[in-house]
C-alpha cells in the first residue's frame, strides 16, 4: 500500500513514519559513545563509518547496534563467562532489522515525494562489528564464537545492500558518494565471508528473502558429502531413507534458525570447539563460492542502476582504504558486480520462459531464490527500465577499451604481452565479457519481435549510440541497427581473450537478427567480418602459451557458428575452412593453420561438429523443383560433397573419436538429402552434363567408402556411440547405389553398372591382410547381405584391381 501508486493521506503518512523512525531508532539505532564493546568474551568495534565527528557535530555519532545483538541471540557469553540474558522480543530483533528499515525508507519515500532527507543519517552511521584480525584468526574461536562472527557479516552485508537500495536513486552528490562507498564495502565484507567460511563449513547463514523457502538448502559441505555419496546405483542409494518435510513458514525462519544456532554451540564443549584449525590458511587462502549463499543475500532493486550513472568506470590504480574512501571512485570490480547482479536478472525475467525445465525432483530449487521483487515486474517492465542505463553500461565499457588501447599502443601494436594479463586487466576483461552478454540478454528478449515493442527497441538501440552518434528516437530501425554494429564491432580491436571475442560476437550477431530482412543481411556482414577476425588471431592464454583446453574449444564453437551463419555462402566458406584450417592441421602433428590459428589437432573435434552440422543444414536448403535454377543447385552440390569428401579422407591421416562421431552422426543426413534431392537434378542433368554428372557421384563415392570402413571400425572396436549411426548410415549408402543403378537405367546406361568386392582397409586406408582361407560356400550364402553394404565405384579399365573379390563390403562400378 506504502509502495503503491495510490495516494495516503499526508497527516495519516506522518503518523506512520514517526512512529517507524521512533522504533527503529529505539531498538537498532545508539550514540557511539566508545570505540568498543567488551562485553562479550569478543571483542566488538565501530566499523565503517561514513559521518566523520568534527566540530560542528552535536554531540556523539549514532551506530547500529548489530554485533550485541546477534552476540546476545546466539548466546555469545559474558566477558566473565556468564551467560547473558536475553528477554523475548531480542530474539526477534535482530531478524527484523532489515525489513523493518525498508518499510520505514519506503513509507518516508512515499511521504516525501522520493526525498530521503529525514532518514539519510543511517547511510552514513558506523555498524558494530569485529576487527578484520579476529576475522583472520577465526579458528581459534569457539562455534558459538564463529558463528557469532559470521552471522555478523551477513547482517552488515544485507544492511548495507539495502541501504544502496534505498539511497541509490538519490540526486544528492554526498549521498552518491556515500551510496558508492557501501558498495565498496559490500564487496570488502563478501571477501570476508569467503574466507571466514572456509573455517566454519556447516554455518547456515540467517535468513534474509522471507518471501523464499530455504528450509531444503544446506551448507556446501554437506552437498559435497551428498555427492560422494551418491555412487551407487540407480534407486538403491536412496532406500531406506525417509524425506523430511520441509518446514513452509519461512517468516519464522531467522528466528528459528538463530536459535538452533545457539543451541548446537553450547551442545559442544567450548574448548573442544577450536579443532577445526587450518594449519594451511595463508595469504593465499581457499575461498568458498558465495554463488552457493545466494539464498541468503538481500535482492538488489533495479533502481540500483542508477549507481552506473555516478560517474564513469576508472582504470588507474586503486589507492589505500582511507583515501578511497575520501573520494571514492567507481572502478571495475564494483562494475563487474553490478553487471552481474543484473545479468542474473535479465536471465531470470527475459529469458527464463524459453528454457528447458529439468525433470521434477532434479532441478536445484534453490537456483532460482532471490529474484522476489524481479518477479512482481513483467518482462516488459524491466525492459523499460533497464534501457535507460544501457548508455551507462558503454560509457564503462568505452573507459576499458581505450585502457587496452593504450596498452596496446605503448606495446607496438602487440596484443598478447604479459602486462596485457595482469590481475587488473583480467578484472577488465571480464568487465567486457559480463557488459557484452548482459546487452546479448537484453536484446535477445522475444517481445522484440512484436510490433507493440517496437518503440521501445527503437529507445533500447538509441541508448547505445546515442553518445557517439547524432542519431534520435524517430530515426528508423534500419539506421539505428546499423549504427548500432558499427559502433559495436570497434571494440574488436581491444578485445584480448577469447571469451571475450565470443561474448562481443554474440552480441553483435543478436543485433543483427532485428529488424527487417534487408537490415538483417546489412548487418550480418559486420558480424562475418569481426568472426573471421577472431577466428584469424592466435589467442593467448594468461601464462603466455597457446590457448587450449575444454573451456578454450567452447568458445572456439561459438566463433565458428556465427561465423558460419553470418556468412553469405557458407559453401564456399566451408570449402575454404577445409583446405586452409582443417587440411594443414591434419596433415602433420605440428602443422597448423596460417589462415585459421584457433584450429588445431585439440579443437578438431568440435571445428569438425560445427562444419558437418553447418554443411547439413546448408545442402538441406536444396530443394529439387521445376521452377529452381539447376545449374546454380548443382554447383552448390558439387562444392558441397568436395567438401564432405576433404572432411572424411583427412581422417586417413589422422583421426581421434570425436571426428568419427561427427562424421558418422551427420553423413547420413548428407546421404539422404543428396538422396531425394540431388539424385533427381544429377538425372535431369545427365544427359546435358554426363561427365559432370559422373565426376560428381564419383566424389561421394570416394566419401562413401571410407564411410565404409569407418563403420566397420566402429564395430571392431565395438563402440556404442559409434556404432548406434552405423545402420541408418549403411542403408542410406545402399539406397544409394541402388539410386544410382536406377539412374543409369533411366539414361540407357545400365551396362556401365558392375558389381564388385571392397577391399579390408583400416582408417588409414591401408589394406587389411584378411583370412586367406575364406570359405567359398560362404559366397554365396552371403551375396545377399553384402549387396546391402555395397557401395558404387565409377572408373575405367583402371578399376579392374577393386573388383577382386575379397572378405569385405560389396562394390558397384559404372564404366563409362
Amino acid at each position: 500500500m506504502i509502495t503503491g501508486e495510490s495516494r495516503l493521506d499526508i497527516r495519516f503518512m506522518e503518523k506512520v513514519n514517526e512512529k517507524f523512525a521512533e522504533d527503529f531508532q529505539s531498538e537498532y539505532i545508539e550514540d557511539a559513545v566508545e570505540a568498543e564493546i567488551d562485553e562479550f568474551s569478543i571483542k566488538s568495534t565501530l566499523e565503517m563509518q561514513l559521518d566523520d565527528q568534527t566540530e560542528d557535530s552535536e554531540g556523539a555519532p549514532i551506530s547500529l547496534t548489530l554485533a550485541p545483538l546477534v552476540m546476545k541471540v546466539l548466546g555469545v557469553p559474558a566477558k566473565s563467562g556468564a551467560s547473558v540474558p536475553v528477554r523475548g522480543e531480542q530474539l526477534t530483533m535482530v531478524a527484523r532489522l532489515i525489513p523493518t528499515f525498508r518499510l520505514l525508507s519506503k513509507a518516508v519515500f512515499a511521504k516525501c515525494e522520493g526525498d530521503l532527507d529525514e532518514i539519510d543519517a543511517v547511510l552514513g552511521c558506523g555498524v558494530w562489528m569485529f576487527q578484520e584480525d579476529l576475522i583472520n584468526s577465526l579458528a581459534r574461536l569457539t562455534m558459538v564464537e564463529k558463528n557469532a562472527v559470521c552471522a555478523t557479516l551477513f547482517y552488515a552485508t544485507n544492511w548495507f545492500l539495502e541501504l544502496i537500495n534505498s539511497f541509490s536513486s538519490q540526486q544528492d552528490e554526498d549521498i552518491k558518494m556515500r551510496v558508492l562507498v557501501r558498495l565498496k564495502q559490500v564487496l570488502r565484507l563478501r571477501k570476508m565471508i569467503s574466507v571466514v567460511l572456509t573455517q566454519n563449513p556447516t554455518f547456515r547463514p540467517p535468513t534474509a528473502l522471507f518471501c523464499e523457502d530455504t528450509a531444503g538448502w544446506t551448507p556446501a559441505l554437506g552437498q559435497e558429502g551428498r555427492k560422494e555419496k551418491k555412487g551407487g546405483k540407480g534407486k538403491k542409494g536412496g532406500k531406506g531413507k525417509k524425506s523430511k518435510p520441509a518446514d513452509t513458514q519461512t517468516m519464522m525462519n531467522a528466528t528459528l534458525h538463530l536459535n538452533t544456532q545457539r543451541s548446537q554451540a553450547q551442545l559442544s564443549h567450548p574448548q573442544n570447539t577450536t579443532n577445526i584449525v587450518e594449519e594451511g590458511i595463508t595469504d593465499k587462502q581457499h575461498m568458498v563460492d558465495l554463488q552457493h549463499y545466494r539464498p541468503f543475500f538481500r535482492e538488489l532493486d533495479l533502481t540500483s542502476l542508477a549507481v552506473l550513472a555516478f560517474q564513469p568506470t576508472t582504470t588507474s590504480s586503486e589507492p589505500s582504504l582511507e583515501e578511497e574512501t575520501a573520494e571514492p571512485k567507481f572502478r571495475p570490480p564494483e562494475l563487474l558486480f553490478l553487471l552481474k547482479d543484473l545479468q542474473a536478472k535479465l536471465d531470470k525475467s527475459l529469458m527464463s520462459a524459453g528454457k528447458k525445465r529439468g525433470f521434477p525432483g532434479k532441478t536445484n530449487t534453490m537456483s532460482g531464490l532471490g529474484f522476489t521483487n524481479l518477479l512482481l515486474l513483467s518482462p516488459l517492465q524491466v525492459v523499460e527500465k533497464v534501457s535507460p542505463y544501457l548508455k551507462h553500461i558503454f560509457t564503462h565499457l568505452d573507459e576499458i577499451s581505450s585502457y587496452f588501447q593504450r596498452l596496446i599502443s605503448l606495446h607496438d601494436g602487440v596484443m598478447d604481452s604479459t602486462d596485457m594479463f595482469t590481475p587488473q586487466a583480467i578484472v577488465f576483461s571480464q568487465c567486457m565479457k559480463l557488459g557484452f552478454q548482459v546487452v546479448s540478454t537484453f536484446f535477445s528478449w522475444s517481445g522484440f519481435q512484436s510490433s507493440s515493442c517496437y518503440s521501445i527497441l527503437k529507445a533500447s538501440l538509441y541508448q547505445l549510440v546515442c553518445r557517439v552518434s547524432d542519431l534520435s528516437t524517430s530515426s528508423n530501425l534500419s539506421t539505428l541497427i546499423t549504427t548500432s554494429t558499427n559502433y559495436l564491432k570497434q571494440f574488436s580491436s581491444s578485445v584480448l581473450t577469447v571469451d571475450v571475442a565470443a561474448s562481443h560476437l554474440a552480441l553483435i550477431s543478436t543485433l543483427a537478427k532485428l529488424g527487417e530482412t534487408q537490415d538483417q543481411a546489412k548487418a550480418r556482414e559486420t558480424v562475418a567480418k569481426v568472426a573471421e577476425e577472431y577466428l584469424a588471431r592466435d589467442w593467448r592464454a594468461v601464462s603466455g602459451e597457446k590457448e587450449k583446453g575444454g573451456e578454450f574449444n567452447k568458445q572456439v564453437e561459438k566463433l565458428l557458428v556465427v561465423f558460419l551463419s553470418s556468412s553469405k555462402d557458407v559453401v564456399v566458406v566451408l570449402e575454404q575452412l577445409c583446405k586452409e584450417g582443417v587440411t594443414p592441421v591434419i596433415a602433420s602433428k605440428d602443422g597448423i593453420s596460417d589462415k585459421f590459428p584457433v584450429v588445431s589437432r585439440a579443437s578438431l573435434g568440435v571445428v569438425y561438429k560445427v562444419m558437418m552440422a553447418t554443411l547439413v543444414t546448408e545442402v538441406k536448403k536444396l530443394t529439387y523443383g521445376v521452377t529452381k535454377d539447376p545449374e546454380v543447385q548443382f554447383s552448390i552440390w558439387s562444392k558441397a560433397v568436395e567438401t564432405l569428401v576433404t572432411m572424411t579422407n583427412s581422417l586417413k591421416t589422422w583421426c581421434n573419436r570425436s571426428l568419427l562421431s561427427a562424421v558418422l552422426r551427420h553423413s547420413r543426413h548428407f546421404i539422404d538429402h543428396f538422396i531425394r534431392h540431388g539424385m533427381p537434378l544429377v538425372e535431369k542433368l545427365f544427359r546435358k552434363k554426363r561427365v559432370d554428372c559422373v565426376d560428381l557421384i564419383k566424389n561421394l563415392q570416394i566419401a562413401t567408402r571410407y564411410l565404409q570402413t569407418v563403420c566397420s571400425h566402429s564395430k571392431i572396436i565395438q563402440d556404442v556411440s559409434l556404432s548406434n549411426n552405423v545402420p541408418l548410415l549403411k542403408k542410406s549408402m545402399e539406397v544409394l547405389v541402388f539410386r544410382a543403378k536406377a539412374m543409369l537405367a533411366a539414361n540407357d546406361c545400365l551396362d556401365a553398372f558392375v558389381l564388385g568386392n571392397l577391399k579390408n582397409r583400416d582408417l588409414q586406408g591401408d589394406e587389411i591382410i584378411s583370412q586367406a582361407g575364406t570359405e567359398d560356400g560362404d559366397d554365396e550364402e552371403g551375396e545377399e547381405e553384402e549387396e546391402g553394404e555395397s557401395d558404387v565405384e565409377i572408373g575405367g579399365e583402371d578399376d579392374d584391381e577393386e573388383q577382386e573379390v575379397v572378405e569385405g563390403d560389396s562394390a558397384m562400378s559404372i564404366e563409362v
